[in-house]
């Protein structure tokens, strides 16, 4: 993702970052939603999973609190 010491330097709002791989997770999702309907999904299920696991490891990096809220929100 994006490198932790570029956050001192203002350069990167971590608040951002989190947003952003928020919004990579949704992607995901509708992906795979739209692979559901079209009988694809088994297809891609496994290799979705995982980019998505991934990607909330590192919201909780980021902020494990928040990231525990973002689980609620949006049922992941």
């Amino acid at each position: 993702m994006s490198d932790p010491a570029l956050w001192s330097c203002g350069e990167i709002n971590p608040s951002d970052i989190f947003d952003e791989i928020l919004n990579e997770i949704k992607e995901r999702r509708d992906f795979l939603e739209e692979m559901t309907q079209l009988g694809l999904r088994k297809r891609y299920l496994p290799e979705i999973q995982c980019q998505i696991s991934v990607r909330l490891k590192e919201l909780e990096k980021l902020d494990k609190e928040k990231a525990q809220v973002a689980y609620l929100i949006y049922g992941l």
